[in-house]
């Protein structure tokens, strides 16, 4: 059962006692929703994914309530028009997952990380697919390289690199517009 309080233009959504959302809304310069991981309470909020409204956009109630119990965005923000930056957390407060959605796609740079907060990935998105370099690195605070290629409308195009733990070349595979050569 949800219980909703509400404190000049936020609110606030708890289950069974416990924080799990707030959405601040009306307010030009900060226009968010925050999704809590379970048992965050007023004074210790767990923050999972905070979602920002970076153009005009009404997310209904049914769209909050859904983003609550499934905590899927991406099933949520693909129908809606208008400009978003997600940023989803581990439960230790760090960034676990950083993007921009625009009209229901990703589009701009998309980074991932590490519950030790070490890079994990940085992609760049446009119309939803994966194009330009893309990187993949091992947990290590060196941001150790672990592959490197390029996509081209989603698709693998051109060298495709992997390497060892210790910065050595592995492997180099060629794809032309996604198929291995």
């Amino acid at each position: 059962m949800w219980i909703v309080s509400r404190n000049g233009n936020e609110q606030k959504f708890y289950i069974e006692g416990f924080l799990v959302a707030s959405i601040n809304s009306f307010v030009p310069e900060f226009n968010c929703f925050e999704i809590y991981y379970p048992e965050s309470t007023n004074d210790k909020k767990n923050l999972k994914i905070k979602i920002t409204y970076l153009s005009d956009v009404n997310l209904e109630e049914r769209d909050l309530e859904l983003l609550i119990l499934s905590q899927d965005y991406e099933q949520v923000l693909s129908s809606k028009k208008g400009d978003f930056l997600i940023e989803e957390f581990y439960e230790n407060t760090v960034h676990k997952e950083i993007c921009t959605w625009k009209n229901g796609r990703l589009e701009g740079h998309r980074k991932l990380f590490y519950p030790s907060s070490f890079k994990k990935t940085e992609q760049k998105y446009v119309n939803g697919l994966l194009e330009g370099e893309f990187k993949s690195f091992y947990d290590t605070k060196e941001n150790l390289l672990m592959c490197r290629g390029i996509s081209k409308n989603g698709e693998l195009n051109g060298i495709y690199e992997k390497y060892k733990e210790n910065g050595e070349a592995s492997e180099q595979i060629f794809h032309n517009n996604g198929t291995l050569e």
